[in-house]
């Protein structure tokens, strides 16, 4: 498979995740969040940075994305 199609499938399944998770939130739930992008956007960003930048493994970025927003939306 080429890069770029590999590209295209990773960027429709983030888009697909976040969907679903906003559809299972509103729809489900029956919450409203005005946040949701934001802390999505806070995860993405940082896990990017962490390891374009510095280097690090994707899963520990991950997991140091998800311990961030997840501590960032606490505090709402």
């Amino acid at each position: 498979m080429s890069a770029y199609l590999y590209s295209i499938g990773a960027t429709a399944a983030i888009f697909t995740l976040l969907a679903l998770s906003l559809n299972i939130i509103t729809g489900y739930a029956g919450q409203a969040m005005m946040g949701h992008a934001a802390f999505f956007g806070i995860g993405a960003y940082t896990a990017a940075i962490l390891t374009q930048t510095y280097h690090v493994n994707f899963f520990l970025a991950l997991l140091i994305a998800c311990l961030l927003y997840t501590s960032d939306a606490a505090d709402e």
